[in-house]
């Protein structure tokens, strides 16, 4: 067993001396105070003893002499020495380290303590000055041309559609298991050509009542396209070869994700939306924006959610004189 020795507080030390000047003397201790005190706070003689010897030198010296930092010294993280390092070398908290001279560890804990953050940065295509207009003008056409301060539309009477590709697995995967279950085993003919299917999605801005109650999910359809490939074998219906409309085992999985989605949900990505033209018009078509938070799942759990947005009116003329410049 490893024997550690115990630091006294100031406070514990400045009571001890206290006990000690009742028993004795101002400057000469009385015979046996020291071991009777000793006795009383369950401490070594020598602590008391230390403690009186420290009060006849003058009454600051009774504390402790440990300096406060007896550990090593704390290796900081210089932001500016981050930024003038080139972004293709510090891809990995491994690279960064090597570039700053310090420890992956090091490194690692002052990520912990937020004193830097890890970006995901996706490419973004290219656009050019028509489609920065183009852009703008589509923000400024969702405007409602009836109110006097600018604001969006409520939007309605808009339908958005889009494809989406659904693969039937994944070429890796991962899952948590018990440490005697069992590994799952999956297979199929080439996981290079791996079946996936398309379904096209069509989706309106929810509808509520006054009460607030939903009339209206947003969810308009999705549809799957199907494939089509000729009967392996013949039979009564049909013979071999005929051309067979064949879905895929995904679209199952795909739809029942389609009817959990809720409608509360659908309507804040409308609000996003809108979100995002006020930032269109800000940057004049550019995507160099990031998307603006206003806390609509707060707004609508207090009963405040918006359900359109007000616009600047200085934005909305700024984004029209560029618009129409030529």
């Amino acid at each position: 067993m490893v024997n550690v020795r115990r630091v006294y507080s100031d406070e514990d030390k400045r009571i001890i001396l206290a006990v000690l000047l009742r028993k004795t003397k101002p400057t000469v201790l009385s015979n046996g105070v020291t071991k009777e005190v000793a006795a009383q706070f369950m401490v070594p003689l020598r602590v008391v003893q230390r403690v009186w010897f420290d009060h006849l030198q003058g009454i600051e010296n009774v504390c402790n002499k440990k300096p406060l930092n007896c550990w090593c010294k704390r290796v900081e993280v210089d932001p500016q020495a981050i930024m003038q390092i080139p972004p293709s070398k510090r891809t990995t908290l491994k690279d960064l380290a090597n570039e700053l001279g310090i420890s992956k560890s090091t490194l690692h804990r002052r990520f912990k303590e937020k004193e830097f953050r890890r970006h995901s940065n996706a490419i973004k295509p290219r656009i050019t000055d028509d489609n920065k207009k183009a852009r703008v003008r589509y923000a400024l056409s969702m405007l409602d041309p009836d109110s006097e301060d600018p604001k969006f539309q409520g939007m309605y009477n808009i339908v958005h559609m889009d494809e989406k590709w659904f693969y039937k697995t994944k070429g890796s995967q991962n899952y948590y298991l018990a440490n005697e279950e069992e590994e799952p085993y999956r297979s199929c003919q080439s996981k290079h050509y791996i079946d996936k299917v398309m379904f096209l999605c069509v989706v309106g801005r929810p509808r509520y009542d006054d009460d607030g109650n939903c009339t209206f999910d947003g969810k308009i359809g999705m549809f799957p396209f199907v494939t089509e490939k000729p009967a392996e074998r013949r039979s009564g219906n049909r013979p071999r070869g005929t051309m067979e409309t064949k879905p895929l085992n995904v679209k199952r999985q795909v739809e029942q994700a389609w009817n959990e989605y809720p409608a509360e949900r659908s309507n804040r990505v409308f609000l996003t939306h809108q979100t995002c033209m006020v930032e269109v018009m800000k940057l004049m078509g550019e995507h160099r924006y990031k998307i603006p938070h206003i806390r609509k799942g707060v707004l609508q759990s207090l009963g405040i959610l918006p359900e359109v947005l007000n616009v600047d009116p200085a934005i909305v003329n700024v984004a029209r004189e560029y618009v129409n410049a030529e």
